[in-house]
Order: structure tokens, then sequence, then C-alpha cells
């Protein structure tokens, strides 16, 4: 299914505008994080990239604990974040055609 530029677009908008509405629970969490840590082992991930990736997620988790960090600034770039990864999800491989 080929789809335009603006649908692409639309999808990316309504996914980070999703952004901080979902709610988890402590387990939740848990089984995320077990999940994720399959993911970058089984994957092509660098250590380097898993390196970031934890410093991104502790850096989130004490922003958390020390105040909201869906207000501000802070809430802006991370939907900011969120749309340029989004962006890199919906890319195609190499070699692959649109």
């Amino acid at each position: 299914m080929k789809i335009t530029k603006t649908q692409l677009k639309q999808i990316i908008k309504e996914e980070v505008d999703a952004l901080g509405k979902e709610k988890a629970t402590v387990s939740q969490i848990r089984s995320r994080a077990m999940a994720a840590a399959k993911a970058q082992g089984a994957q092509g991930i660098t250590a380097q990239e898993r390196g970031l990736i934890k410093q991104l997620s502790d850096m989130l988790v004490s922003g958390a604990e020390e105040t909201n960090i869906l207000s501000g600034t802070v809430v802006t770039r991370i939907k900011q974040l969120a749309a340029e990864l989004q962006k890199l999800q919906k890319a195609p491989a190499q070699g692959e055609q649109q």
C-alpha cells in the first residue's frame, strides 16, 4: 500500500500528539524494559547506540523524578525527537522502493 507524503505527515503528527497521554504501571514498564533489552541484543544495535539509549532513558527518569517532564520546553523537545524517530521508522530500508 502506498501512502502520500501528506498522509505520512498526518500519521506522524497523530503519533507525536499521542506522546505523554499513555499511562503505564510499574509492572508494564518492567515487561517493556525486558522486551526492549532483548530487542537491542538481537538487532543490529551497536554498543554506542545502546549506551545512548540508556543515557536518554536515565535522563528521562531523573527528570521525571524532579519535575513534570510533560510541561515546558522538555515535552516540546521530546516530541521533536519522537517525530524524527518516527520518520526513521517509516523510511524504507536502503534498496527498497517507495
